[in-house]
Parts: structure tokens; sequence; C-alpha cells
């Protein structure tokens, strides 16, 4: 049975480096809620700034309540209040807010940010919850992460002592005296932090939990919250905590590593422990041992030269003395509730064998991710035959049963690829698999991969595909070949799919060069009319006004008689011409 350091701290933690920013559903709930740790970083030298979210109306006038906050934030010793008189009971509504969030924390720059806990009764301090984590998921807040209680007692991992300044929160609580006069407020406040002190020492008589969460795990929004319900009934299950070991591989990728052990030392479940196993890569004992203080259960191995991924894993699985044992490669990451989901299950099914879903996602080179390629999501159930055909379930999908894995045997060392399809494939003779339709890990791809979405070259996965297959095409029965030949028809038919879009954006894109080459054309014709069409006008212009000047006036005599001499020396073939036809061509040199 889980003891009781499984579900609550028994010490108190030091407060966290700042600024604070810290956000109150209401004016009040900043107090109310952790007041104590509020005047403990004030009083530190630590700047606490805090944002007021809704205007407080159903409770109170909201100017009362505006001038109570500053009043409470004075004794507090507060930085600055930000009013942002959103209405009460109504942040649920809301979707405009991360702009201003982001505005104030370009202004502020907290290292952490405190929201109220998901669990509390209020609609508005659970819209604020979730509205604001997901928020600072999308702008990347870099700090820290805090949840803290305001009217009830929720999960919490940190607990911070508040005995020596709670005379100050008490007298910062007493400004609030519209609330005040509503409920006994001041004797909630207090009851929760005495109530916190249960499990400290007797020289604490007052704390205040909270949640901290990391910034990876920010980053899926509650996801520890899920484990709840099976995490309190392991405490009623006798042995139905047996010890878990994870096996991870790694090679010169120090940064990720640290990553995946930061999401196994997060587990919700325990006891984990974890193998490390650096296979001939750059030196990272020491960041192994960095993990020492916090995560006690945790070995490391290092070879000095390379000996493969298959060796490497049959290290850590003869160093591991877990009941159950899953891998896990460096680049990889767990849920937080992963472990413990999968466990439950297949104690509940006296499983051999189980795993859960995960998700592909692709980033490049420099960590960021891919907005070329769509993560994809392995959440298919067990079907022997259409494993036979490839490989469809990721590795760190899975826990072991370790004397399942003894009696199958070691990971194939000659294979450089797909030695987990192998195992999978030897498991699969004699075990059936328990799918457990959650999502327990990620299978992280970084930089240019080709072999649908893996982390190595259409020829190497090939090759190393045509190798396990020669190993298991005695097996091939008829329904194998069936499901093969489904297999083949689905891959045809996509690849059809594929081409035809691709010949669809191919001959989109020959159309749209023509147009433009056709646009280009007629704007050069267009130009050439612009310019003749201004000559002429030009030259017309000249010529209106040579003919209306005073010159060409007095010298239409002249030219007059000129034309008349030109027709008297006309030759002989020319006196046949009319009178009439010559006047008339004499009217026209006029």
């Amino acid at each position: 049975m889980l003891e009781e350091q499984s579900f609550i701290p028994y010490s108190t933690s030091d407060i966290p480096s700042g600024p604070y920013l810290v956000f109150a559903p209401h004016p009040d709930d900043e107090t109310f809620g952790m007041g104590g740790t509020i005047a403990r970083a004030t009083r530190a030298g630590i700047a606490v700034y805090v944002v007021v979210l809704t205007d407080g109306q159903q409770a109170g006038d909201a100017g009362t309540r505006r001038h109570e906050a500053k009043e409470a934030g004075k004794i507090l010793g507060l930085m600055d209040i930000y009013f942002w008189g959103l209405p009460d009971r109504e942040l649920h509504r809301i979707t405009d807010t991360e702009s201003r969030l982001h505005a104030v924390l370009e202004s502020v720059k907290p290292k952490v940010v405190f929201l109220p806990a998901p669990q509390e009764f209020h609609p508005d301090h659970r819209a604020a919850s979730y509205m604001f984590w997901e928020a600072l998921k999308k702008l990347d807040f870099p700090g820290e992460l805090w949840l803290y209680e305001i009217t009830r007692q929720g999960e919490v991992n940190r607990l911070v002592d508040v005995t020596p300044v709670i005379p100050r929160k008490i007298e910062a609580i007493r400004c609030y005296s519209s609330q005040i006069n509503q409920n006994n407020y001041e004797a909630v406040a207090l009851s929760l932090n005495t109530a916190r002190s249960y499990t400290l020492g007797p020289e604490v008589t007052h704390a205040e939990g909270f949640w901290q969460a990391e910034r990876w795990k920010a980053k899926r929004p509650f996801a520890a919250y899920m484990h709840l319900v099976q995490r309190y009934r392991y405490g009623f299950m006798p042995s139905a905590h047996p010890l878990v070991s994870i096996v991870v591989r790694t090679k010169d990728r120090p940064q990720l590593l640290k990553e995946a052990l930061e999401s196994i030392a997060a587990q919700t479940y325990s006891p984990v422990e974890i193998i490390v196993v650096n296979d001939g890569g750059e030196d990272v004992s020491s960041l192994v041992d960095s993990f020492g203080p916090t995560f006690k259960n945790i070995k490391f191995i290092r070879n000095p030269e390379s000996r493969g991924r298959a060796a490497a894993a049959n290290q850590g699985l003869k160093a591991a003395e877990g009941n159950w044992i899953g891998f896990l490669d460096d680049d990889d990451v767990l849920e937080p509730s992963g472990v413990g989901n999968l466990i439950a299950c297949a104690l509940e099914r006296d499983a051999g064998v189980v795993y859960g879903q995960v998700l592909r996602e692709h980033y490049l080179s420099d960590g960021t991710r891919d907005p070329e390629r769509e993560d994809c999501l392995y959440d298919s159930a067990f079907d022997r035959n259409r494993l036979l055909v490839g490989n469809y379930i990721p590795f760190n999908a899975f826990l072991f049963k370790r004397e399942v894995l003894i009696r199958c045997g070691p990971i194939a060392e000659d294979l450089s690829l797909y030695e987990d399809w192998d195992l999978l494939l030897r498991l699969a003779a004699d075990h059936e698999f328990l799918y457990v339709p959650v999502l327990v890990a990620h299978y992280r791809c970084f930089g240019t991969s080709t072999a649908e979405g893996t982390r190595f070259s259409v020829e190497e996965s090939m090759s190393a595909e045509n190798i396990v297959r020669e190993r298991w095409c005695s097996r091939l029965g008829p329904e194998i070949v069936k499901t093969f030949r489904r297999y083949i028809d689905r891959v045809k038919t996509d690849l059809v799919f594929g081409r035809q879009s691709r010949d669809k954006k191919s001959s989109m894109y020959g159309l749209m060069s023509d147009l433009e080459e056709t646009e280009n054309e007629r704007r050069l014709l267009q130009k050439t009319v612009e310019s003749v069409t201004g000559e002429r006008d030009f030259w017309q212009a000249q010529v209106r006004l040579m003919e209306t000047s005073i010159s060409w006036r007095i010298t239409r005599p002249l030219r007059w008689l000129r034309a008349f001499q030109r027709r008297r020396t006309k030759p002989p073939f020319a006196e046949s011409t009319s009178l009439t036809s010559m006047e008339s061509r004499g009217k026209q040199d006029l």
C-alpha cells in the first residue's frame, strides 16, 4: 500500500525566485489563497505583481472591492496591481485575453506565474486556471508555473511555511470588510493553512499548498491530474505498486536526454527506477548525477565505444530490478501519467505485455516544430498478423513483465535496426498484447527524416525490414498473406492519392505560371499602347498649335500661289485632270 508521502509533502519548500505574477479571479483571492507566500516574497525583496481579472461586481460594489484590494496590497507589499475589470462569473465566456497576457508578461517579465488550482469550486477560479494555462502554453512562457489553493484542498507537491508572516496575512484579509461581512473568509483561509501543516513539524503552524508544474509539463495542460483516480486506487490495492524500470539509451544528445529523464522523474506513479545506458557518446555523468537529489533510484552505464542499439538495450535490461520494464530513447518523452495508466490496466487484466498510444511529432534541427509535417497518433489495437506485415507500434509505448522478457530471450544484437520489431514478433508468438487507449508517450523525430517519419533513411529501413521478414517468412500463412495484401492495397491507394494530389498541384502550378506569363505580356503591350498613344497625342497637339498660329494664317496666300505654280508646271499627262479636281487638290494644299 502506498504511504502518505506518495500523496502529500512531508517537508516545506523554499519560495521560488522572482519576480512573481499572480492571477486572481476576484479582488481578495490572491490574499486568501497565497497571502502568506506573497508576504514572505516581498519581505525577501522579490517583486510581486497581481492581475485582478474580474470586477467582483456579483459579490459587492466594484469600486469598493478595488479599494480594498489596493489596501491589502499595501500591507502585503505588492509592487503593482492590474485591474482588468472583466465581468464577474463570466470568465468562461472571455476569449480575447491572450494579447493582454502577452503585454503584462512583457512588462513584468516574471520567473513564476501563479494561477488558481483547477479543482476550485468557483467557476471563475476554474476558468482562469484553464484559460491562462493554455495561453501560457501558446506564448511559450519560459518560467515556472505554480497553482495555488483558495477555498479547498487540492493536489499539491509544494508546501510553503507561512507561520512567521501569518499576522501580516490576517491584517491583509481584514481589509476586505465587504466580503468578511458575507462570509467568515478569515476563518476559512486560516483553517486551510492550519490543515496544510498536518504533515509538517510542530514548529510549522500554518502553510500554503501549491502544485508546481515544470515547464515541459506545462505544455500538456493538466495531464498530471488525469492520474488522480488510479493513483488513489493504488493506495488500497495490495502489491499494486510494483517497481517499474525504464531503460534509456543515449548517445551524444545531452539536452534531449535531460528532457527524457525529466519526463520519467515526473511520473505520477511510483516506484520507478531509471537505467541510463550511454552507448559510446559524450560524457553525461554529471547530467545523470544532477537527478540524484530528487530521483534516488537511478543507475548509469557507460560504454567507452558504441556497442549498438540492441546491445545497449540488453545492458539496461540486465541491470534493471523492476517487476516491469520499459524502454525510452533519449529523444522521446513520457506522458506524466503514462506509466501509471499502463500499470493499472495491466494489473487489472493480468497482462504480461501492455501498450498505449504514442504521438509522433516532427521537429526541425533547431528544436522547433516542423510546420510542414503533421503529427501522427499511433492508436491501433493489437493485431498479430498486422505485426508480421510491419511494425506499427513504437517501442516506447510498451511495458513488459520482467519474467515475460526473460523467457523470450535477449534482444537480437545482430540487428542494427528494427531490433524492437523482432522482439515484439517473438513476444507476440506466445502473448496477447493489452492495448490501453490513452496517450502514454511522445515519439519525436528531429531534423530531416524520410522513412515514413522515422529517424532513418529509406535504404536503411528497407534493408532492416527485409532481414526481419526473412527470419519470420515461415510464419506467413494464408491469413497473414491476406493481411499483407490488404496492407499493400492500402499503401498503393495512398500512393495513388498522393500522386494525384501532386499531379493536381503540378497542373495548378503550371496554369499559374502560364497565367503569370500572359499577364506579363499584357502589361508589356499595355505599356507599348500607352507610349504610342502618347506620341500620337503629342503630334496632334503640335499640328493644332501650328494651324491656329498667326504666322500660319498670314502665309496662307503664299501657300496657295505655290500650289498654283506647281499645277501650271505639271507634265502633259496631268492636263487631262479636270479643273474641279485641281481646285479640290489646291484647297487641300491650303
